[in-house]
């Protein structure tokens, strides 16, 4: 894994952009671009389609990840029963940007 150090951070500095090979559960796809521990650039899917998931855990620190302009994100109808439930899990990382 590349790194780069910025005044105390270390910065993965690689990005990688996930891609969705199943548009009516894309929770595999994109879980392999969070958790490959490196920069993650997400794009909007063709058609306007969201990115439908189930609860994703993140579980790698250090990382930024980058919504693009369109790109949406959609819990995946019935995968979400409980009260508590969430669309993003981060236990015990630090250092996590997500913008967009």
């Amino acid at each position: 894994m590349c790194t780069l150090l910025l005044v105390g951070w270390l910065m993965p500095c690689a990005a990688r952009t996930a891609q969705c090979t199943n548009t009516s559960d894309c929770t595999a796809d994109l879980l392999a671009a969070l958790n490959s521990c490196e920069n993650v650039d997400i794009p909007p899917l063709p058609g306007s389609m969201p990115w439908i998931v189930t609860p994703l855990h993140i579980v790698c620190s250090n990382q930024r990840i980058t919504l693009h302009t369109g790109t949406v994100v959609e819990a995946k109808r019935g995968a979400f029963k409980g009260l508590g439930d969430h669309l993003l899990h981060l236990d015990s990382v630090s250092n996590i940007s997500i913008v967009g």
